[in-house]
């Protein structure tokens, strides 16, 4: 994309990212990010922006390392919720053959009461696929989601000429107030150590095309990402009754 703007500021250096840095934190609306490269305790902020209210946003091609336990806890549980369904024609027709299945064994015993030992063995056998036909059902399914709006699109740059791409551009649009863009990847590092370059544009015009853009890059089908309900069947196990 092409767009313009005026009175941009521009940061090079160490410590490029300090001033970001301080408007991710005060966000009140949203915040949207581009980013290949995450280091997870800046993930955890994301994370409690969007417990506060924040529509959060995130394109990486990062897998999402899980924090080290000195600096973060981030797990991918975190990132991935499960959410259970209940079926409940199934759940009430297991609950009640499972209740008449029980009530049924009455009659084995009853069999069992006058000698009739070949009768008591049918008869239990019979109810016990009975109750385990209906212990069976599966009542639940499971879908998955994110806290916050995620996308992972898979280092495919060696692909490039099938239409796979390396997502490498780092964008931050704030508040759709403020849009900022340069080198500088969503890391401690970058914000702090690394020599970097970021602009700061504050064009309500520029501000409004940069926005757009990382909407229609969340939105493309065509871009291949990581799917978030088979990332969460690896995570998570599903009890179906």
């Amino acid at each position: 994309m092409i767009t313009h703007s005026d009175g941009d500021e521009i940061y090079i250096g160490r410590g490029a990212g300090t001033m970001l840095k301080k408007d991710l934190d005060n966000a009140k609306s949203s915040i949207k990010i581009i980013s290949p490269y995450l280091t997870a305790s800046y993930v955890e902020d994301l994370l409690r922006l969007a417990n506060a209210g924040v529509s959060v946003t995130l394109i990486t091609s990062n897998e999402i390392k899980e924090g080290d336990g000195n600096y973060s806890s981030l797990s991918h549980k975190d990132l991935i919720k499960q959410e259970r369904h209940t079926d409940e024609k199934k759940r009430k027709l297991r609950s009640q053959g499972m209740k008449y299945s029980l009530i049924a064994l009455i009659l084995p015993l009853m069999l069992l009461v006058f000698h009739s030992y070949f009768g008591f063995a049918v008869a239990t056998i019979v109810i016990g696929i009975i109750f385990v036909t209906y212990y069976n059902k599966k009542i639940y399914s499971y879908s998955y989601y994110s806290p916050i709006k995620l996308k992972i699109v898979p280092d495919e740059y060696h692909d490039r000429e099938n239409g796979k791409f390396f997502v490498h551009s780092k964008v931050y649009v704030i508040d759709e107030r403020v849009a900022y863009v340069g080198s500088v990847n969503y890391t401690n590092k970058a914000f702090k150590y690394n020599y970097e370059t970021i602009t700061k544009v504050s064009s309500v015009n520029a501000v409004k095309d940069i926005s757009q853009e990382v909407n229609r890059l969340f939105l493309d089908k065509d871009v291949n990402s990581k799917d978030i309900q088979g990332w969460g069947k690896e995570l998570y196990l599903e009890p179906q009754n």
